[in-house]
C-alpha cells in the first residue's frame, strides 16, 4: 500500500468520523427542539386547564355546592405524565401535612411504606458524611441534609407503618429502675 493511499484512508476516516459527531449534534438538537416544544404545548394545556378551572358560572342560590373540578385541580407535572385528577384536600378541606414530607423524600403522595423506605435508604446512602472529608463544607451540609431526611422519614414511617407507631409508644423500664 503505497503512502498516498494510506492519507487517502486515514482522511477519509477522520472524514467519517466528524460526519458522525456532527449528525449526531444535529440529532441531538432536533431532540432538544423538540423536548422545548413539547414543554411549551404543556405550558399552554396547563394554562388553557387553569382557565377553565377559574372560569366557573357565577354562583347562584341553587349553586350551595363548590363546582366538582375545584378540588381536582391537576399540577403541570401531573398533566404532562397524564394522572387523573385527584383530590389535593384532606376531608376537612386542609392541605394534606404529609405532602412536604413526601416530596422532600422525592416520591408521590400516598405512596406506600415500603416504596417511602426504599427512597429514603437510597437518599441516606447518597447523604452518608463518611463520603466527603471530615469537617468540610461539604461534610457538614451532607448532615444537615440527612438530618432533614430523617425528620420526614420519621413522620412519614408514623403516619404509614402501625406497627413502628405503637413500637415507639412502648415503655420499657430499665433494670435499674426496678432494685
Amino acid at each position: 500500500m503505497s503512502i498516498p493511499e494510506r492519507f487517502y484512508r486515514i482522511a477519509k476516516h477522520k472524514f467519517s468520523e466528524i460526519r458522525d459527531r456532527v449528525d449526531r449534534w444535529d440529532e441531538e438538537a432536533e431532540e432538544a427542539e423538540t423536548a422545548k416544544l413539547r414543554k411549551a404545548e404543556t405550558r399552554t394545556d396547563s394554562q388553557r386547564e387553569l382557565k377553565d378551572a377559574l372560569r366557573s358560572p357565577t354562583p347562584t342560590k341553587s349553586d350551595a355546592v363548590p363546582p366538582a373540578h375545584a378540588s381536582t385541580l391537576r399540577s403541570p407535572d401531573e398533566i404532562r405524565r397524564g394522572a387523573t385528577p385527584t383530590p389535593a384536600n384532606t376531608p376537612m378541606g386542609l392541605p394534606d401535612p404529609l405532602v412536604f414530607h413526601y416530596n422532600l423524600l422525592g416520591v408521590e403522595p400516598g405512596t406506600e411504606f415500603t416504596e417511602v423506605q426504599a427512597a429514603y435508604n437510597r437518599l441516606a446512602a447518597r447523604c452518608d458524611p463518611a463520603r466527603f472529608p471530615a469537617q468540610s463544607t461539604e461534610a457538614q451540609e451532607v448532615e444537615r441534609i440527612r438530618k432533614r431526611l430523617e425528620e420526614s422519614y420519621k413522620v412519614l414511617r408514623d403516619a404509614l407503618d402501625a406497627t413502628a407507631r405503637r413500637f415507639d409508644l412502648l415503655e420499657f423500664d430499665s433494670p435499674s429502675a426496678k432494685a
